[in-house]
């Protein structure tokens, strides 16, 4: 059986050399690094996210926190899981990290044998997960591509691809937690390596040429009033979210497909 490959992202010195000794020499698992730091950790999972198959961490970490590294994670295709133990019992920041998805929530000092039932509990549930996710995802994608084409936003437009993936993430993102200019437009210059400025003016143009070739229609029944633009057409936190709000409850109009 091939091992399971784990980082531990912890300041606690003391922690982490328990963890260390317990499964040094396991059979199943392996700790492929330590990590004391938040903003290390990140680098750590942009370069090597395809080999982590779990993260064992804290939520308070130095420069860059737990919530944050679990916000970014979301953004990923390949979806890790995660237990979080941590010695801080705050119910406000054990629900927003259930919000982004958390495994496990363990309070330390832990019992070292539970954790190596939930490592194992949370892949096992990780795999269950993994076809279900695909065939959702299949499913999203279709549906985006459906709503653009039908708003005039042809896949080959180069902003296509650009609002294509956007809407995704935001869709992926808990409601309240995303700001599209900081947020989206930052992830699809990092993915596209690209930049926010490029990124945005190609969905804009997107937007404006599209619109005028849209199913008027379907952007009446999606936009109504809500257009605030003097050209009549939307901004593109308007179109983006928009589209997202038809996708979260299932939009009639998504019925046509």
């Amino acid at each position: 059986m091939q091992k399971l490959n784990i980082i531990v992202i912890d300041g606690d010195k003391k922690h982490n050399e328990t963890i260390n000794k317990f499964f040094k020499g396991d059979d199943k698992i392996k700790i492929l690094k330590f990590i004391e730091n938040g903003k290390e950790a990140l680098e750590y999972i942009k370069e090597n996210r395809e080999s982590i198959d779990l993260i064992v961490m804290d939520i308070l970490l130095k420069e860059v926190d737990g919530i944050s590294i679990l916000e970014h994670l979301l953004t990923l295709e390949k979806k890790i899981p995660v237990i979080i133990t941590t010695e801080y019992n705050m119910p406000y920041l054990l629900q927003n990290a259930k919000t982004l998805g958390i495994n496990y929530y363990m309070l330390k000092p832990i019992n070292l044998n539970s954790l190596r039932s939930r490592i194992f509990l949370s892949a096992s549930n990780h795999k269950e997960d993994l076809e279900k996710q695909r065939i959702e995802e299949t499913e999203l994608e279709f549906k985006i591509s459906f709503l653009l084409h039908k708003l005039g936003i042809s896949s080959k437009m180069k902003g296509y691809r650009y609002l294509k993936k956007g809407i995704g993430l935001l869709y992926k993102t808990p409601e309240g937690n995303y700001n599209l200019t900081n947020y989206t437009y930052k992830y699809l210059a990092n993915y596209y390596n690209s930049t926010k400025d490029a990124i945005e003016k190609s969905i804009r143009v997107s937007i404006e040429n599209g619109f005028d070739k849209s199913d008027k229609k379907v952007t009446q029944y999606l936009f109504g009033n809500s257009i605030n633009n003097y050209k009549n057409k939307p901004t593109n936190a308007e179109f983006m979210y928009t589209i997202v709000e038809a996708l979260r409850i299932n939009n009639p109009i998504l019925q046509e497909i």
